[in-house]
């Protein structure tokens, strides 16, 4: 038996912790060298995370996503799953 994924439905199929650090990858490439970290127009603000705490978030989370793809698992967790069909 095959089971084909069916890619067309399924829309978004990365992990949170694998959107959150392609996130905050996209933002620290984008703004690695502006120094605003909040400003105000018309009554509008706009705060950005500070740089060393985007780090520390990126490192959270690269330590995560290794462990959903079975890099480096907690207690010897691989991330794989075995499973057998019939007796």
């Amino acid at each position: 038996m095959t089971v084909a994924p069916s890619f067309g439905a399924a829309g978004d199929v990365r992990s949170h912790a694998r959107r959150t650090l392609d996130a905050i990858e996209a933002v620290l490439e984008g703004r690695a060298t502006s120094a605003t970290a909040e400003y105000e127009i018309n009554g509008r603000r706009l705060k950005y995370i500070p740089l060393n705490e985007l780090h520390a978030m990126r490192s959270k989370y690269q330590r995560e996503v290794a462990a959903e793809e079975g890099k480096s698992g907690p207690r010897g967790v691989s991330g794989r799953i075995a499973v057998r069909f019939g007796a």
